[in-house]
């Protein structure tokens, strides 16, 4: 009866684990995404936007994700292995609900990366940058 069940991952082989598939692939924001008109009047108030949503949202995935973590429903192997799925799928996978909204985060921040970089090219000092994206509010 337990030969199905491997002492590490015992889902590798079940038919609805993919993780043996890779992962589809997250694009980076290029077009298809909204607009943003950006100058040197704004750049800076932009990419603390982006910053400030990303923060925002990582600390929020972490909350949800340490909510979503379940446990088992009563002793048995099933509901062991049921909660194994469940917070394989919905937290650790790496397409699971929590990784693509970490993901979504990853994009943020990095959208903020590029508006610092763009506002070095209007001539701000990372003196000018770090102040303006570690104001409060």
């Amino acid at each position: 009866m337990n030969e199905w069940r491997g002492a590490d991952r015992p889902f590798d082989n079940a038919p609805w684990n993919k993780e043996n598939q890779p992962a589809p692939p997250v694009q980076p924001w290029s077009g298809g995404g909204g607009k943003v008109t950006v100058n040197k009047d704004n750049v800076l108030q932009i990419a603390k936007l982006f910053q400030d949503k990303a923060i925002q949202l990582y600390e929020t995935v972490d909350r949800r994700a340490n909510r979503m973590r379940s446990k088992p429903a009563w002793d048995d192997p099933v509901s062991k292995d049921m909660a194994r799925v469940l917070n394989y799928r919905l937290i650790d996978a790496s397409d699971s609900y929590i990784s693509r909204a970490r993901q979504y985060a990853d994009n943020l921040a990095d959208t903020a990366e590029e508006l610092k970089a763009t506002a070095k090219s209007y001539g701000y000092t990372d003196e000018d940058i770090k102040r303006a994206l570690d104001e409060n509010g």
